[in-house]
């Protein structure tokens, strides 16, 4: 790298609009050749999808580098939609747990509901209108 720290690629998909598309597009965006009359400067890699074109990064993601135990093509796309899947669950690794709480509070506010209806409808049915 340089010298430079890397990228924390989980805050980047969370930060970022369109995030997980945008760290998709890093990752499978490496071996295009650069357009007629881009200068790229020595020890940097051409990625139409980084700003700029010229990215420190080298190419982090070949084909078959990896095994599935299902039979999978490890293709590039196939390996960075797994990187861009983990990167936004280690930016949020308790989405599920509130996801579910909401869902829970949800229910619990329209049983409450029904109930305060009910009750109301019993207390109030001798009142002419």
């Amino acid at each position: 790298n340089g010298g430079a720290l890397p990228p924390d690629l989980s805050m980047l998909v969370k930060a970022r609009e369109n995030g997980a598309r945008y760290v998709y597009s890093i990752l499978t965006g490496f071996g295009g050749h650069p357009p007629a009359g881009f200068k790229l400067p020595e020890g940097k890699y051409y990625n139409p999808y980084f700003e700029g074109w010229a990215i420190s990064m080298p190419p982090p993601l070949a084909a078959n580098a990896v095994t599935y135990s299902d039979g999978t093509k490890a293709s590039v796309e196939q390996e960075a939609h797994d990187v861009v899947t983990f990167l936004a669950w280690a930016a949020e690794p308790k989405m599920e747990e509130r996801k579910r709480t909401g869902f829970e509070v949800m229910i619990f506010l329209a049983i409450f509901s029904v109930l305060l209806y009910v009750t109301k409808r019993k207390l109030w049915h001798n009142v002419e209108h």
